[in-house]
């Protein structure tokens, strides 16, 4: 029912649509709106789109970034293998190039003491570029040399990579010393060992071909494992893969092979490879993890700024809303102070040019001036005690209160006024009903409220009830009517002050909007609460809860529900 105090018909009346006022509201408002398009939505959405169109491609550069980084560790890795067996190399070819090698066991001893300090290397051998003649000497303590390492077995290996050995003297012709590994098969030894051969000249300038024979466990054991140490260091895991047999032969760490994304061959050894990886987390999940937190980052800033223009947006439009309830309020004062205004001024008019003909006509004039003077202090008053209780100023004295004897008195000023409008009344007061702790004037005050909704928003059904009770330990005073009735969806709302439901009787019946404001101002001062039944064309019942027994000044307002 568009009963809601004296608010009941807050909307815009269909006359007002187009009002001035409302049409200016309406402007700023959309202005508003297009402002907060223009300065944050478009900019916002612009960035965004911009940011997540370039997001993959910075990406993109950060994990080739990433991974040039890693390649250049794994080339350190492979440079120092390299280093390592070119001072092998290096020291070979000073003991061939040496006169004291010129015989074989000159030789033999310049290599023993070589192979003393490299523990790594299980044999070398020294050939002539036909090779007729091929020495091979084995560390004492080494260790069974591999099986191919006999004359002939040296020299099958050697025809059998004849022209890798030409392409050795050709570089060495440039004074360039090439390492080339030559193919070993050993099955009888399990593991193939590596062969490496390079060119080096003796004291006469005859090149000799110079073999280097060691297991490549053993050089990445004893060379590579501390290196590959250091270079991981607490960011990485580094591994040895074989790439025939996806065997991991050393590790910084414990990981798969399939773990190890990124690889790169090492230069010493054809069948294995060097793998890395980032410890917790692959270059493609650390990118990928980069790009979701991107994207949530742009995506919280995005609900910021899109929050913040809808408060900005949801505020002036509440701004503007509330400059319509008041203008609304004040239009509606004036029409509520001006009726009785009016009525009081052609009663007193008429009487004082005597035109009243009989005694009866005089008095019910009489009794019109003091209804209509106690409804304008009832609106007057209504009007300052909702500004004491907007401010926080108004207090109420509590006393014991009968509340059937306050029914009763507030009842007695309608009874003429109901009789004139033919509203049928029906009073039901409670036997017994204790006391209330109560400021009655306050009470009373919030019946009026009440009563002179059910007169306003009653149609041709014209029935009025007023009860007292007690219910679970709780004392109510209930108006009940069978008027036009309130929307569910309007419950929550019509004891918002100037709230006024904007249909039906909206059209014919004005309101301060603060009736029922003031009603459950009153009630949840004391305590207690309003709770309301109606729906549209059913007429409404509004029941004031009161406590029994006082409760402490500051308690907090219990609303309805």
């Amino acid at each position: 029912m568009l009963r809601v105090g004296d608010r009941a018909g807050a909307g815009l009346h269909a006359e007002d649509k187009l009002h001035p006022t409302n049409l200016n509201n309406l402007t700023s408002l959309k202005r508003v709106s297009f402002i907060l398009l223009l300065v944050v939505l478009l900019p916002a959405l612009f960035y965004s789109g911009y940011e997540i169109s370039t997001l993959s491609s910075s990406e993109r550069i950060f994990g080739a970034m990433y991974r040039q980084q890693l390649d250049a560790l794994l080339f350190s890795l492979n440079q120092y293998s390299w280093d390592a067996v070119s001072a092998w190399a290096g020291g070979l070819q000073n003991i061939v190039s040496d006169r004291s090698s010129a015989s074989d066991a000159g030789l033999e001893r310049g290599v023993d003491k070589l192979l003393a300090t490299r523990n790594t290397i299980q044999a070398v051998f020294v050939s002539d570029t036909a090779f007729r003649k091929i020495s091979t000497i084995v560390p004492q303590g080494g260790g069974a040399p591999p099986s191919f390492l006999t004359e002939d077995g040296v020299r099958g290996v050697l025809r059998k990579n004849s022209a890798k050995i030409e392409r050795l003297i050709e570089y060495q012709a440039v004074e360039y010393r090439k390492l080339e590994p030559l193919p070993v098969d050993d099955p009888e030894d399990g593991e193939a060992p590596l062969l490496l051969a390079f060119i080096a000249r003796d004291f006469s300038s005859t090149p000799r071909v110079i073999g280097i024979v060691f297991r490549p466990a053993d050089f990445i054991s004893k060379v590579l494992s501390r290196k590959l140490s250091e270079a991981a260091g607490s960011e990485f895991v580094l591994a040895v893969v074989d790439t025939r047999t996806h065997r991991v032969l050393r590790s910084t760490e414990e990981v798969q092979p399939s773990e190890l994304k990124q690889q790169k061959a090492l230069w010493l050894f054809p069948n294995l490879a060097l793998g890395i990886r980032l410890k917790g987390s692959t270059v493609d999940e650390l990118v990928e993890s980069r790009a979701y937190r991107n994207l949530g980052i742009i995506a919280v800033l995005d609900i910021l700024l899109l929050s913040g223009a809808w408060l900005v947006y949801r505020t002036m439009r509440r701004e503007m809303e509330l400059i319509q309830l008041k203008s609304d309020f004040i239009s509606n004062v004036s029409h509520e102070l001006r009726t009785p205004l009016s009525l009081i001024r052609m009663f007193a008019e008429t009487l004082e040019m005597k035109r009243v003909k009989t005694e009866k006509q005089r008095f019910e004039y009489y009794r019109t001036i003091i209804q209509e003077t106690e409804r304008l202090s009832r609106l007057v008053n209504n009007l300052l005690n909702f500004s004491r209780m907007d401010a926080g100023r108004r207090s109420y004295n509590m006393q014991p209160t009968d509340l059937n004897e306050l029914v009763s008195k507030v009842v007695g000023f309608y009874t003429i006024q109901l009789r004139n409008h033919e509203f049928e009344l029906v009073v039901d007061l409670a036997t017994s009903l204790p006391p209330v702790p109560a400021d009655g004037e306050a009470i009373a005050e919030a019946l009026h409220n009440l009563i002179d909704n059910a007169v306003k928003y009653s149609t041709d059904d014209k029935y009025i009830r007023i009860a007292t009770g007690v219910e679970a330990g709780v004392a109510f005073v209930e108006v009940q009517d069978k008027g036009i009735g309130i929307a569910p969806e309007n419950h929550g709302k019509i004891f918002e002050k100037f709230y006024r439901v904007s249909s039906g009787l909206v059209h014919t019946t004005k309101g301060s909007g603060l009736g029922l404001a003031l009603v459950d101002h009153i009630i949840g001062a004391h305590g207690g609460r309003v709770e309301v039944r109606s729906a549209l064309g059913q007429g409404s019942t509004f029941r004031l809860l009161l406590p029994l027994a006082a409760i402490p000044s500051d308690s907090v307002t219990k609303r309805r529900t």
